[in-house]
């Protein structure tokens, strides 16, 4: 990964990057310690605002020190920008490359202070086949987050029934009916069949598991700990993002872009679309909730006969997002998340991240069906969720074509215009794809157009200008 600190001013191409950089020496807590790298050129006070970015490339493609302008300039405004690498296919598949940016994540989280960085401020931001990554690196945790509090809801249920039956037992002891019988070997056996050991200093339960068990059971519980990490961004951005496999399949058969591509395989197939579709898989959760808050019984609603695909080649059936939530969940641990959802005692808004989404109909790879999917899906399960639409934009101009934010000239008229803060919303250009108006227009539409930055260049200023905190992020939210 590449770290680029506060005060780095640079003028930016890609041979005199990688001559420039001042290599970090400590790799012992890095899992992408191969390449990492920090660049500065002054020394930046604590609790700047990160951003970490993950490069797109349809997961087979693409590097780090393409993004390098972009973050640069994050550095120049003041923010501490973080741009990872990947191993790309055939090598890994997009599900290994998830894990990668997770851990990539911890580290950011774990490590960042020691750069000046807010760990508690961290956007996570991908590009394209990278929007995807991160959009799945938040289901992984959001899942992760659920799985637990099913289990914790799962042990206490076990506690309470395991304290019903000794109490049971014990009334039993005491009134004679039967109870414990010794048997040889000074052991005793309850009506349970539960055998334990007598005398001695202390009593002792036969687990009934063997060395293989034990050792696979001790591999287990070392698996649950290093996938342990549920902590989320502080916001996630996704740029031109592929966020729903099915419908990307489709598009690209009909544009004639497949051969272009190996996405699908990069995924693992079309049997690893459903699964692998952030946008389905948020849509399953709301669905199942949607089904139990009717008194239906989800499991059984979403089981037998029900196949998880799509039955439109876009979005999945209600029966087949079910059918997706149990096998994600599985069933006992799916209803005691059901069940906390009911009881107020999981709430999904309160775990997920806002997400801000950029797109355009410009964009010949990446449609904004995409992005409008997720946006729809959080927001079914009450989520913060935001997608802006600029009419012109071309895929890589999002991320990878930035250019230096020009200074200000002519009358002090328009050098006071220009130096305007944002007015706490994002551009757009007032679009309603996602039904409502995005806010925009006045100077900022001016000085794009003087500036001859177009619509890439107000794209490219409402992510800086909400990454840096020039534009907040709860007026971006509720602005409709």
């Amino acid at each position: 990964m590449d770290i680029y600190l506060p005060g780095f001013h640079h003028r930016w191409n890609h041979q005199q990057h990688q001559h420039q950089h001042h290599h970090h020496h400590d790799h012992r807590n890095n899992p992408l310690c191969a390449g990492t790298t920090a660049s500065s050129s002054s020394s930046n006070s604590g609790g700047c605002r990160v951003v970490v970015f993950v490069h797109g490339g349809c997961w087979v493609s693409g590097d780090k020190w393409l993004y390098a302008p972009l973050a640069a300039r994050c550095a120049a405004e003041g923010a501490i920008a973080v741009v990872i690498q990947y191993t790309l296919y055939p090598e890994l598949l997009a599900e290994g490359q998830q894990g990668e940016a997770s851990t990539a994540l911890s580290w950011v989280f774990d490590n960042i202070a020691r750069y000046g960085g807010d760990p508690n401020c961290v956007f996570l931001c991908g590009h394209s086949s990278g929007s995807h990554t991160v959009a799945m690196l938040v289901w992984r945790r959001f899942k992760k987050t659920l799985l637990g509090a099913a289990e914790s809801a799962a042990q206490r249920a076990a506690a309470h029934s395991e304290r019903g039956e000794l109490l049971a037992t014990e009334r039993g002891v005491r009134g004679g009916r039967g109870g414990e019988v010794e048997g040889e070997g000074g052991m005793r056996r309850s009506e349970r069949g539960e055998t334990t050991a007598v005398g001695g200093s202390g009593s002792r339960r036969e687990e009934g598991r063997g060395a293989a068990g034990q050792q696979q059971h001790d591999g287990e519980i070392e698996d649950r700990r290093e996938e342990a990490d549920t902590r989320q961004p502080y916001c996630v951005i996704g740029l031109s993002g592929i966020f729903d496999l099915h419908y990307m399949h489709t598009y690209t058969v009909t544009t004639g872009t497949a051969p272009l591509t190996c996405f699908a395989e990069a995924v693992g197939g079309p049997a690893a679309f459903a699964r692998g579709s952030p946008p389905n898989l948020f849509s399953a959760l709301a669905e199942a909730v949607a089904v139990a808050g009717l008194g239906t019984d989800a499991a059984a609603k979403g089981g037998a006969g029900s196949t998880g695909k799509s039955t439109s080649g876009n979005a999945p059936s209600p029966d087949a997002a079910l059918s997706l939530f149990f096998s994600e969940f599985g069933k006992d641990a799916g209803n005691h998340i059901l069940s906390g959802i009911a009881d107020g005692r999981i709430r999904p808004a309160a775990i997920l991240p806002p997400m801000l989404l950029q797109c355009s109909p410009g964009d010949a790879y990446a449609p904004p069906h995409c992005s409008l999917a997720l946006v729809h899906a959080l927001r079914r399960l009450g989520g913060r969720a935001k997608v802006a639409v600029y009419s012109s934009v071309h895929h890589a101009q999002f991320a990878c074509l930035w250019k230096p934010w020009p200074q200000p000239r002519g009358s002090a008229e328009a050098e006071a215009l220009a130096r305007k803060r944002s007015g706490r919303v994002w551009l757009g250009d007032g679009l309603q794809m996602d039904g409502g108006a995005l806010l925009g227009g006045g100077w900022s539409d001016w000085l794009c157009r003087c500036w001859g930055l177009g619509e890439a260049g107000k794209a490219n200023k409402d992510l800086l200008d909400v990454v840096v905190g020039r534009t907040l992020l709860e007026d971006v939210l509720a602005s409709s």
